[in-house]
Order: structure tokens, then C-alpha cells, then sequence
């Protein structure tokens, strides 16, 4: 007869402990973190890549106006007469983005930048944000008016430029009291700081694209208006 086989006491699992219970949590919530950093920059580099398409396309826009126009650049922000609607430059450029009519959705989307959306949304709780644009136009390229209606600036035309390359066209605009500023200008392109990354992107007159980083620069010298390496004057 076979012998029987001896009596094998079971096995029992060992329990975590406390202390490493929370360990493992512990690396999880790091992990987790990292994890939406990540994600976060990724989403953000996105972000700038389309604001640098969009301006691409802001250029061609604001050229087709030119030169359909005499050579002159459009009106930055106009009030006729201090009545009725404002008429921004982005409105008279949407034609020659795509836009069938000044209120085109798809010229609009092509008239911001997204991530000045987010901090739209973010800081100033706007739900329009996102259909609103938000590039702004060199104020120092075409008139502008007053709450009243009264002109100031002037009508520049391209020719009249003397540096194209180093010369703002249009781009990354401060975040203030609402989201579509259209003049671009020293005493508000800065609010919020760099609206990306690695700095404030912006389309220069003669067609380049470029991120600024550290945009408070652009309001002082030597990149101010009348600074040894001036941005803003034609």
C-alpha cells in the first residue's frame, strides 16, 4: 500500500502593510504627476505650433488686404464718427482668409491664438473666448480711434516700411479687459507674460515667424518705439 502523503499546512498570502500600502500610493500619485506634466507641456508645444500655422495664414491675410488697398495696411481699430460698431482690422482681412462674410467662424479660428484662449478662459472666465480673436495688429501700422471716434495714428503703406524683417506685423496679444484687443502695443502686449512656453510668437512684416521669449522686452529698451533696435516703427 502506498504510504499517505503527509499533511501540508496551506499557504497564507501575506498581507501590505500600512506603511507599504502608502508607499505604493505614494509612487503612484508621483507617477500620476509627471504623467499629467507631461501631458501638460505636450499639449502646450501643440498649442504654440498652431498659434505659428495661424499667424502663417494672418500674413497671408493681411497682404491680400494690402494689396487690394493701394499698398496700405488696414485700420488697426475704427469707430466711425464714435457710432455704432467698432470695425477691428481682423474684420476687414477675414475675406482673405476664407472667411464667405466678416463674421466667418473659420477666419476666426484662424485669427487666434489658443493658448490665449485658455488664459482667457482661465483668468478671466469668458465663455467666448474660443470664438473670439485675439491676435493683435502693430498699432503703428494704421489707424485707430477713440471711444468718440477720433482718429489717431496713420495709414502706413508696405512700401513706406524700411526694415520689413524687424518689423512687427502682428501676433501674441496681452490678455486685459477682453480678449479680442486688436491693437498690438508696447503698453499691453506683455499681460500675462509669455503666452507660451518658451515665449510670445508673432509674424513679422516681411513674412517670418518668430517666438519672443521673455515678451516684457518688446516695451522696453532697446525694442521700444524710438530704441536703438525698435520693433514697432515702420
Amino acid at each position: 500500500m502506498r504510504a499517505p502523503f503527509p499533511h501540508r499546512p496551506m499557504k497564507t498570502r501575506r498581507a501590505f502593510s500600512l506603511i507599504e500600502t502608502i508607499t505604493v500610493m505614494a509612487v503612484i500619485a508621483v507617477l500620476a504627476l509627471i504623467l499629467i506634466t507631461v501631458i501638460g507641456r505636450v499639449k502646450a508645444t501643440a498649442r504654440s505650433t498652431t498659434c505659428l500655422s495661424n499667424l502663417r495664414q494672418v500674413h497671408v491675410g493681411i497682404m491680400g488686404y494690402v494689396n487690394d488697398n493701394d499698398g496700405y495696411f488696414p485700420a488697426v481699430n475704427m469707430r466711425p464718427n464714435g457710432q455704432g460698431p467698432w470695425v477691428q482690422w481682423w474684420r476687414l482681412v477675414q475675406p482673405y482668409m476664407g472667411a464667405d462674410n466678416i463674421n466667418g467662424f473659420k477666419a476666426y479660428k484662424t485669427q487666434q491664438c489658443p493658448e490665449v484662449v485658455e488664459i482667457a478662459k482661465e483668468v478671466m472666465q469668458r465663455n467666448d473666448a474660443d470664438i473670439l480673436p485675439n491676435y493683435g495688429l502693430n498699432y503703428m501700422l494704421g489707424l485707430q480711434s477713440n471711444s468718440l471716434g477720433a482718429l489717431r495714428g496713420q495709414s502706413v503703406r508696405l512700401s513706406y516700411v524700411e526694415e520689413p524683417s524687424q518689423t512687427l506685423l502682428a501676433g501674441d496679444n496681452g490678455v486685459g479687459v477682453t480678449s479680442p484687443m486688436a491693437p498690438l502695443a508696447p503698453d499691453r502686449v506683455f499681460l500675462y507674460g509669455d503666452k507660451h512656453p518658451n515665449g510670445s510668437n508673432f509674424v513679422w512684416i516681411d513674412g517670418h515667424v518668430s517666438t519672443w521669449q521673455d515678451v516684457s522686452t518688446l516695451a522696453e529698451e532697446p525694442y521700444a518705439p524710438g530704441g536703438e533696435k525698435d520693433v514697432w516703427t515702420p
